[in-house]
């Protein structure tokens, strides 16, 4: 399976403490966030799995990744 890029966004939590927020621009709306870059890309891979998911079983096509690597960035 080809890999979607990544976009990292430094953010806070609504108690004010830090977090990481990780979304796939080639898939509006699929992202997650997590205490740390890794622990967001965890929980990304998670979310994408479930999106795609979501989309085979709409009969929705799935879209190409833009770049064809994922990485942190």
């Amino acid at each position: 399976m080809s890999e979607y890029r990544i976009e990292f966004i430094d953010d806070k939590l609504p108690d004010g403490s830090p977090c990481v927020v990780a979304a796939h621009p080639d898939l509006p709306g699929c992202m997650s966030h997590g205490s740390t870059r890794e622990e967001a890309s965890a929980n990304l891979r998670e979310a994408r799995e479930l999106y795609l998911g979501a989309l085979k079983r709409r009969g929705i096509s799935v879209p190409e990744p833009s770049r064809g690597l994922e990485r942190a960035g």
